[in-house]
């Protein structure tokens, strides 16, 4: 059965307006939300498939402009999975027969309005759970891949057994036997890797575990190609590979031998992903050149690299399409970045390079080569093609600095300041640069702790459409003003400036405060008027937050609902565990509760399996190419297929075109915002009616 909190989205084929009106009552007046649409010509049948994601289907069996049959047969034709009940003008059991041998799901005679509803109710429920099993099998593949890559790269010698066969093995296996070809080894029983004074304990082992005991280790003699033995553990764990039950073999030497021991120490400062160094061991190595240039022995160059395209192909594609750019990009680097130099990959898009030696011609040869051959390279990718450019940021180890963590700073600064500056390029560290930043930072901070006390701070608001019907809702926004027009500070410059010297929470006091005074006032000739208002994660640590805000706005005379309280994905996540308790309170409370920027995240929906949000403000990157890229479109359709599904109101920031407002209204998102509905304003004086 549909959930009672889903909203279905209801596409209709009736004589008039006044049937259809029949049909959508007949699910309000069971408490289930609906959202409806009557298709009144071919064109609109093929707009409204085209625009929309349909959860039912139900159909007279014949209008003045289309047959239900004309209906199932353009949905099967697009291959959407919208489930049709026809409304049949008879009872009779052939004509029943027919409708379903056509594909439609029931055929219910009409006045049978029970049988119609619960027989409507089954069909969602089980288009839910089709969905819900192809979301799980999408997070299976992508879970799978993951896997692969950390078979590829784990340190322990795995393989997995079927019928006694070989029919995987990772290369620490292959190395720990001495098998240079994988094809070689499928075609070697296990047994034979076993020495013959322990074969009878192993096949003892094998049919104890498959009987379902609990055998533990075994302790047995391993024999290599060329016959030599080693000592080691094996352990058995039941496994699938390509959807075949099997068995897994898990082998942990007792004792090494000096090479392999090299290899497996070797392993454990690599990358799962890349094959590169890994960040622990980078920085380790990042430290001891440190020393040995405040020692005088010799100097280094720190390269930030990132990939320009890394979020772009994240969000779109999937983490672990994302992560196999990632690998096919570092093979191009270790092409250029070769021994005794280091290469690592730190996190995320993140490189990090240590050359040894300062020579600029070297060192400029070395990053123009990065670029051009990164830029020139085509990564295939789950058979697409992608390509992608770097920017890289360059920092001297000359001994001046004896601060790892400051380096790492100075080298991501300039490897952004590349980036902003359109990628595909390097910037170099200029320590004139920071002391300027430095200056200016401060500088900020100082206006900032004035404003609190001078009222330097301007509030604007922008308007929050709600696109069904009329809601007076604004965002709060905050600026700090600046005597010098030619130098003006913008809004993330001056909250991340207050961020680091711990300011953020006495500002966003501040603005809530000054804004809970306008909305008293402008609640006086409009009193349904709410605002937005943004939180740092400093206040969303807070645990006296909503005890504050509920005194905040008792003395004001303002219910808690006026207020909703809205923080940035990235903010949330980064202190979700103590945001819970908060989150849990401001909503017992009444307060209304928005999560911003979202979609950027690994697992954006993993966040609201933690927090129990209103509504969610999308980022607003994913509106980027909807009108012109249907890939765009359908990606941002099934976000908000997905939230919505959840009872989670959307909201579309940037909207900045009458064709995007169009394309988001088709597509169900219930709230917009942007300069192409009104810019942010110092008054709340939108037409919310208009």
């Amino acid at each position: 059965m549909a959930d009672n909190n889903q909203t279905i989205r209801l596409l209709l084929l009736e004589q008039s307006q006044n049937d259809a009106e029949q049909q959508v009552n007949l699910f309000r007046n069971a408490g289930h939300a609906i959202r409806a649409h009557r298709i009144t010509s071919s064109e609109d049948l093929d707009d409204s498939l085209s625009s929309q994601t349909w959860d039912l289907l139900i159909a007279a069996e014949e209008t003045d402009t289309l047959t239900a049959q004309q209906v199932l047969n353009r949905i099967h034709q697009l291959k959407r999975d919208i489930p049709a009940i026809i409304r049949m003008g008879n009872s009779e059991p052939e004509t029943t027969e027919e409708w379903l041998k056509t594909g439609a799901m029931d055929a219910i005679p009409a006045g049978r309005d029970v049988h119609l509803l619960l027989a409507a109710l089954r069909e969602v429920g089980h288009l839910n759970d089709r969905r819900r099993r192809q979301q799980a099998e999408s997070v299976l593949a992508e879970t799978e891949k993951r896997c692969e890559l950390l078979l590829e790269s784990s340190k322990d010698a795995i393989a997995y057994v079927h019928d006694g066969m070989h029919i995987y093995a990772n290369p620490a296996y292959l190395t720990l036997f001495a098998c240079d070809d994988p094809d070689e080894m499928i075609c070697i029983p296990a047994i034979d890797l076993i020495h013959g004074e322990d074969q009878t304990a192993f096949r003892q082992f094998l049919k104890d575990f498959h009987q379902g005991s609990d055998v533990g280790e075994l302790t047995f003699q391993g024999v290599r190609s060329d016959d030599s033995t080693f000592k080691a553990r094996m352990t058995l764990s039941a496994a699938s590979y390509e959807g075949e039950p099997c068995t897994q073999i898990v082998i942990r030497m007792d004792r090494v031998d000096p090479e392999l021991e090299a290899r497996l120490q070797e392993l454990s400062h690599k990358d799962l992903t890349t094959g590169l160094f890994n960040r622990q061991y980078f920085a380790e190595q990042l430290a001891g050149a440190v020393e040995l240039a405040v020692q005088g022995k010799s100097n280094s160059t720190l390269l930030d690299i990132r990939l320009d395209t890394f979020n772009d192909v994240k969000r779109s594609r999937g983490i672990a399409d994302a992560d196999l750019l990632l690998a096919d990009v570092a093979k191009v680097m270790q092409g250029h970045i070769r021994e005794p130099q280091l290469l690592a990959r730190y996190g995320d898009d993140i490189f990090l390079a240590l050359i040894y030696g300062d020579d600029e011609d070297t060192l400029d040869n070395l990053t123009t080569t990065l670029l051009e051959s990164v830029e020139r390279h085509l990564s295939e990718v789950s058979g697409q093609t992608l390509q992608s450019t770097l920017s890289i940021g360059i920092m001297p180890v000359n001994g001046q600095h004896q601060d790892v963590e400051y380096l790492l700073n100075q080298a991501e600064y300039a490897c952004l300041k590349a980036r902003k500056a359109g990628g595909n390029q390097t910037a170099l560290y200029d320590p004139k640069e920071e002391l300027e930043r430095k200056a200016r930072e401060g500088n900020i901070v100082a206006m900032a702790q004035n404003a609190m006390e001078n009222n330097g701070f301007t509030l604007l608001y922008q308007p929050v459409v709600n696109l069904e019907h009329p809601e007076e809702q604004y965002e709060v926004y905050v600026r700090l003003n600046s005597n010098d027009e030619e130098d003006s500070i913008t809004t993330e410059e001056f909250l991340e400036a207050c961020q680091k010297a711990g300011l953020a929470r006495k500002v966003d006091r501040w603005v809530i405060l000054q804004a809970i005074k306008q909305l008293a006032e402008k609640r006086k000739t409009h009193p349904e008027t709410r605002l937005f208002v943004n939180i740092s994660g400093e206040s969303v640590r807070d645990q006296t937050l909503p005890s504050w805000l509920n005194i905040a706005l008792k003395a004001a005379n303002l219910p808690a609902n006026s207020l909703t309280i809205q923080i940035s994905e990235s903010e949330l996540v980064k202190y979700l565990k103590k945001a819970e308790p908060v989150f849990s309170a401001l909503k017992e409370n009444g307060f209304g509760l928005c999560i911003s920027h979202f979609g950027l995240a690994d697992k954006p929906l993993a966040t609201l399996s933690h927090i129990a949000v209103d509504r969610v403000k999308i980022e607003a990157s994913h509106i980027a190419d909807i009108t012109t890229d249907e890939k765009s479109k359908n990606q941002l359709q099934d976000l908000v297929n997905m939230l919505s599904d959840n009872d989670i109101a959307v909201v579309m920031p940037r909207v900045e075109s009458a064709s995007e407002l169009a394309c988001l209204w088709q597509m169900d998102v219930g709230y917009v915002q942007g300069y192409y509905i009104q810019a942010p304003e110092p008054d709340m004086h939108y037409d919310f009616e208009q």
